[in-house]
């Protein structure tokens, strides 16, 4: 699965990666078949710097990754940056003495 994004925000997620970077593009087919071509020379294709990233995603639960987005979507796109802060804060140790004390006091209701 490859996903296309720009200034933290996802554009397109698609099986291919073509097709990603044709509909990031806003290209139809034909029309980014044409530039291809244009963009081709002895069999090789050199793509030229574009103004958004595509990432292959390996991991064998992208499904699974992408649902944990949909609580961070808004308008229709996803905003990475938000899920990453989010992220931080929940791998985080609280460094807040209330924060601690709070967490102790539950652990401790747990044990008993």
């Amino acid at each position: 699965m490859f996903i296309s994004h720009k200034s933290n925000i996802i554009l397109q997620i698609e099986d291919t990666e073509w097709q990603c970077r044709r509909k990031s593009k806003g290209m139809t087919k034909p029309e980014y078949w044409t530039w291809i071509e244009s963009i081709t020379k002895d069999n090789k294709v050199t793509y030229p710097s574009e103004n958004f990233t595509i990432l292959e995603i390996t991991d064998e639960n992208v499904s699974e990754r992408l649902s944990e987005l949909d609580s961070y979507i808004s308008d229709g796109v996803y905003n990475i940056k938000v899920y990453k802060e989010i992220q931080k804060l929940v791998r985080s140790k609280p460094s807040s003495p209330q924060a601690k004390a709070w967490i102790e006091a539950e652990l401790a209701k747990k044990r008993r």
